[in-house]
This record gives C-alpha cells, structure tokens and sequence, in this order.
C-alpha cells in the first residue's frame, strides 16, 4: 500500500523537487515549444511532398501531350496552365525550363522539365521565409511518324 502511495504522491506533483521549489519547468517549457515548432514544420514536409506529387503528374499529362503531338507548342503550355489550376497549384509559380520542341521524328526522345519554388508556412511566425525548390524531369518518345 506504502509503495502505491509513493507513485501518487510522484505523479501528484511532477515537477516539484524534494525541497518543494519547482525543478525543470523551464525546460520542460522550452521543450515543449520546440516540440511544437517542428511538428508545425513537419507539415511543412507533406506540404512539400503533396506540391511534387502535383507537378509530376501535371509534367507526366503534359509529356503524354507531346508524345502525340511529336513536340512541345505554346498551346500546350495553356493545357498544363488550365491543369495545374484545377490541382491548386498557381501557373505563374511554375516554369518550363526544358522542352523538346515540336516536329521531333518518331521515337525520338521527348525531354521536359519543370520547376516550381514551395514557399515553406512553417517559419513565418517567426518572421522567416524558406523556399525549397521543386524539380521535375520527364523524358519520353514521340509516336508519330512525319512524313
């Protein structure tokens, strides 16, 4: 019984030392902000991997485009824009760097690339500001055959 007493009276008041005076609350006050800040930034993380996920699959419809098309065109560029709008991602944040241009022969190889910066929400409380860039790199093979 003796024993069950002590482990509630240690579970009654765990932050108290043997003297009475408040022991560790500090840090357990700092440790738990830290804890805090970096599961906020952890969302950070599926932000990042939701975003990349988006632009692979825009870049890999995009590249399915250019394989029946045996090139890349500005009227592709506002296909992938009306796209990657219904996946929430904004146009004007993603660049095509890269992108075989049209007329390519049949199986040759199609290259795009495309690059996005994700502007991390993790550290603006604090007043700062990461971006992580974003890049994709998609290669294919035209099917058409041009006469």
């Amino acid at each position: 019984m003796k024993r069950f007493q002590r482990i509630y009276e240690k579970l009654k008041f765990p932050i108290r030392n043997q003297r009475g005076g408040i022991a560790g609350t500090v840090s357990i006050i700092f440790s738990l902000l830290v804890g805090c800040t970096l599961l906020y930034c952890s969302v950070d993380l599926y932000g990042y991997w939701s975003q990349r996920q988006k632009l692979i699959i825009g870049a890999n419809e995009l590249m399915e485009v250019m394989k029946a098309e045996n090139g890349y065109q500005i009227a592709n560029r506002r296909q992938f824009d009306n796209m990657i709008v219904t996946m929430g991602i904004d146009p004007a944040k993603v660049t095509i760097t890269e992108a075989t241009p049209r007329l390519v022969q049949r199986g040759n190889t199609l290259n795009l690339t495309v690059n996005m910066n994700y502007e991390t929400i993790g550290l603006k409380p604090m007043g700062k500001r990461l971006d992580l860039p974003i890049h994709v790199s998609v290669e294919g093979l035209a099917h058409r055959f041009i006469r």
